[in-house]
């Protein structure tokens, strides 16, 4: 690795070009708890929601051949 940063600052200096500044850290949230949807997209994500929690794996949904 030393090597590698050896070689890449031996670059720089002989076609004399500025360092790379770093690049940006983003530290945003992703959390959907905070997103107020529209009563309408509301009802539509808690039926999905309630669907999912309902859902089972019974054989017949899990696949592949029962006799192995």
């Amino acid at each position: 690795m030393h090597q590698i940063q050896t070689a890449k600052n031996l670059v720089r200096q002989t076609l004399n070009s500025p360092t790379r500044p770093a690049s940006p850290t983003y530290l945003g949230d992703d959390s959907t708890d905070t997103i107020v949807l529209d009563p309408e997209l509301a009802k539509i994500a808690q039926s999905i929601r309630s669907q999912v929690h309902l859902k089972t794996n019974e054989p017949e949904q899990v696949g592949g051949p029962e006799i192995v």
